[in-house]
């Protein structure tokens, strides 16, 4: 136990798909907890993680959840204070969906991924008492079957704290019929500008300026779009052709943020039917150049939700497209859901590009700054708990140290005991040597009896060598034994500090850690 160091957090989700926001869900996770308890440790768990390598983690792969068996939960349980699922759409239990996502990258592996395992059931109701497990800012994707309710309701129930990401998640978890409070908070990409230095941002738009990826010095309208609006390609490049014509020379960046939903091809399309001057980021990007080639935009136009929400972090006028169903804005409220398009009203699309090109002003930063609270707060609440968890464990783990120190000192005891009767023993023994070679040397005249005196003498410095030996050993247990009562009274007294911290009405952060806890960067 070391008492220095600070709660040991996992994040779980998806950390090794090829996909821009979720990819950045770890990232600020990290940043933000680490805000508040700078001695925390994050790690980031994925179903496969470093042995599903991708160019867009920038080298920093998630480790591997592995199999869902006993040994490992356990193994987890006892290396995490804090687990935190989420950051995108993962809690579901059709772990056929979670199969296909990885069966083109790593189809051996993909046939026996059981995600959902982790991702819902967690680690066990019993493993869960010791180390909690919350789910953050996450979503539901589908409605769920009255077999799939019973098992998200039971998964809840071990919970310390859960959250969604938006309002249609938070009804599908209400409709399980659980008692669980379910926070609603912003989607954290919203804080994504206090993630990526400005030094760093204009390093990684050199680079892609270097490779052609990007204009070198006007700023472009950046364009993304999915299969979700594929079948709409035709209606969106006319209405960006349209509101470049006011625009001569405008450069148009197209951008691929989640290649494994199909961006690539419709980039390769939307390329094919649009006039002027187009840009293609590169095949392989990492996390920080797509936030430069956002951040530095003119302004962007996408069906991303988390490239939409990046261009509002750093203030860049921005329109989310969609082609049916509720908007992914529609959690957010006014004034940032108006900037929800529907791509098939070809008039109102237009226009909202042409706005967006004109430089009118994008969601006012104060509703940035709301969300970004709102957000900010969840982070604290996730905090106290990672803080929280760790000190409970901490106070456990000191009774453990009491009993092994106990234990220990016990053992130093014993030996001191054992090697205080040998030491009485061996003086005894030392003695009678003494008492015979003195009567063997008064029984010797002349030189003849020379050689026997030798003897004597010899005997009687290997008694006396015996006996410093011992001395030696003795003093050796005495300071081990010293050291262990030490030991002992220091871990007691740490545990009966946590004890009493803990005893605190509601179990508020104890007071050695609340100069830590909520500390804003």
């Amino acid at each position: 136990m070391n008492a220095a160091l600070g709660p040991r957090v996992g994040i779980w989700g998806t950390f090794d798909l090829a996909d821009y926001g979720t990819l950045l869900q770890p990232r600020i996770f990290e940043r933000e907890l680490r805000r508040r308890l700078p001695h925390a440790r994050i790690y980031p768990y994925a179903p496969l993680g470093a042995e599903h390598p991708i160019a867009m983690d920038g080298g920093r792969p998630a480790a591997p959840l592995g199999a869902w068996t006993p040994a490992r939960r356990a193994q987890l349980a006892e290396q995490l204070d804090l687990v935190a699922v989420g950051g995108s759409d993962v809690i579901h239990v059709r772990d056929d969906l979670h199969r296909d996502a990885y069966a083109e990258a790593a189809p051996e592996a993909a046939s026996d991924l059981e995600p959902s395992r982790f991702f819902v059931d967690g680690l066990g109701a019993e493993l869960e008492r010791h180390c909690a497990v919350a789910w953050h800012a996450a979503g539901v994707p589908f409605e769920l079957d009255a077999a799939e309710a019973t098992r998200v309701r039971e998964a809840l129930a071990s919970k310390r704290y859960v959250s969604v990401s938006d309002a249609i998640s938070r009804e599908r978890l209400r409709a399980t019929g659980t008692e669980h409070e379910v926070a609603l908070v912003p989607d954290p990409i919203v804080l994504v500008a206090r993630l990526v230095p400005a030094e760093t941002l204009r390093k990684r738009l050199d680079y892609l300026r270097a490779v052609g990826g990007y204009p070198a010095e006007e700023r472009p309208l950046v364009l993304q779009g999915s299969a979700a609006v594929a079948g709409h390609v035709e209606q969106i490049a006319r209405a960006v052709s349209e509101a470049a014509q006011h625009h001569p020379g405008l450069p148009i960046v197209l951008a691929a943020l989640a290649p494994v939903q199909g961006e690539a091809e419709f980039a390769d399309t939307l390329a094919s039917r649009i006039e002027g001057p187009v840009y293609r980021l590169p095949a392989e990007v990492t996390l920080e150049d797509l936030v430069a080639a956002i951040a530095n935009a003119r302004a962007f136009v996408g069906s991303s939700l988390h490239g939409y929400l990046t261009s509002l972090a750093f203030g860049v006028p921005g329109a989310l497209v969609r082609a049916s169903g509720p908007s992914a804005l529609d959690a957010f409220g006014e004034p940032v859901g108006d900037h929800a398009v529907d791509v098939r009203d070809a008039a109102r699309f237009a226009e909202r590009i042409a706005a967006l090109l004109r430089g009118e002003p994008a969601v006012d930063a104060g509703a940035i700054r709301a969300l970004a609270d709102t957000v900010d707060e969840h982070f604290d609440a996730l905090a106290e708990l990672a803080e929280e968890s760790w000190s409970e464990r901490l106070a456990l783990s000191a009774d453990a140290d009491a009993a092994e120190l106990a234990r220990a000192l016990a053992e130093a005891e014993r030996r001191h005991d054992a090697l205080l009767r040998a030491y009485a023993a061996r003086g005894e023994r030392l003695l009678m040597e003494r008492l015979r070679v003195a009567e063997m040397l008064d029984a010797m005249e002349g030189e003849e009896c020379a050689s026997v005196r030798l003897q004597a003498l010899l005997e009687l410095a290997e008694a006396r060598n015996r006996l410093e030996t011992l001395d030696a050993e003795r003093a050796a247990v005495r300071f081990e034994r010293d050291q262990a009562r030490a030991d002992l009274e220091r871990v007691r007294a740490e545990r009966d500090e946590l004890r009493a911290e803990l005893a605190i009405a509601d179990h508020p952060p104890p007071a050695r850690f609340r100069g830590l806890l909520l500390r804003r960067a």
